[in-house]
């Protein structure tokens, strides 16, 4: 049984006497404000509920009596029922500690709606200390309860579309890797951890070789199909949870590598995965399937450790290949 507790002090009759005061009292405000109230002999096992009691229950106050925990616990949804009802060591730890106490729980009505209710109460000793009654009442909150899910749903709505766009700013729409924008903030980050830890870096640029003539052929959204296959191959060989992959601009793709050991078998697993896509390539005077072009800087220097350094020495090593 939820309940607030309060020391008893005098005779057992001085008590029933306030009971009866503080009875009227609690009667006016929940006249006012919707409570239904209630009042338990423990030591008996009674209780009594007023009509708006039964009302918020969903019972007919003129219909069957809920007068025992036993009845009470009927009322109470399965997995509420123990911590709504459990009256002995509740009733003494707070009698002892003169502590408040308020609890919310669920009840089930007899045509099967589910409701909320919170409920607060006062506990009084008898001349020995022990809890004798409980006072209190309950007030249906299911409204408040709703309207406090639906704005967790929708706050959880609003972060999940915030990461969503955070997402879709940071990746390139036509190849869904990489973007510029993430590119720029992660080589940033490449170069100052390289020059922190003394590490090498390496920035690879990859160039889809005669895409323009490509594109011309088959239009453009063929064009876009073939530079996502070849962000795909670039990326799963840069397998590294370290590396990145991104799409530098046009058919131009650059792959970050920090401390990369062995910076040409990655060069060769993109050459190799991208003309394992075969795809064709009939407007290429050079070439029955579309190829690209690899190639790549590496640095440990300091001064040669910043985005646009390492960026322009990659794409001079490309213009010579």
């Amino acid at each position: 049984m939820p309940i607030a507790s309060k020391r008893g002090t005098g005779s057992l009759a001085a008590l029933e006497q306030k009971l009866l005061q503080s009875n009227k009292r609690l009667a006016i405000a929940a006249r006012v404000g919707g409570l239904g109230a209630w009042d338990y002999d423990i030591k008996r096992d009674l209780m009594a509920c007023d009509e708006r009691w039964y009302e918020i229950m969903g019972r007919d106050p003129s219909g069957e009596r809920i007068n025992k925990i036993a009845k009470f616990r009927e009322v109470i949804h399965p997995e509420d029922r123990d911590t709504a009802t459990e009256v002995d060591r509740t009733a003494r730890a707070l009698l002892d500690n003169d502590d408040d106490y308020f609890i919310q729980f669920r009840i089930i009505r007899p045509d099967g709606e589910v409701r909320w209710v919170r409920s607060a109460a006062c506990i009084f000793g008898d001349d020995a200390g022990l809890p004798a009654r409980a006072v209190g009442y309950v007030f249906d909150i299911t409204e408040q309860r709703k309207a406090e899910q639906a704005l967790r749903e929708r706050n959880a709505a609003l972060q999940e579309e915030n990461l969503l766009l955070k997402h879709q700013a940071m990746v390139d729409p036509v190849t869904n890797i990489a973007n510029r924008r993430r590119l720029d903030i992660e080589l940033k980050r490449a170069c100052q951890h390289a020059i922190t830890t003394g590490t090498s870096l390496t920035v690879a640029m990859i160039r889809a070789d005669n895409f323009r003539l490509y594109n011309d052929h088959y239009g453009r959204q063929r064009g876009d199909q073939a530079l996502a296959a070849i962000a795909e191959a670039i990326a799963s060989a840069a397998w590294r949870p370290y590396d990145l992959a991104a799409r530098f601009g046009g058919a131009e793709f650059v792959v970050l590598l920090p401390q990369s050991a062995a910076p040409e078998a990655v060069m060769q697993r993109i050459s190799d995965a991208v003309a394992s896509l075969m795809l064709p390539h009939g407007a290429s005077p050079d070439s029955d399937y579309l190829t690209v072009s690899c190639a790549f800087y590496t640095s440990a220097v300091p001064s040669e450790l910043k985005p646009s350094f390492m960026l322009l020495a990659a794409g001079r090593q490309l213009e010579r290949t």
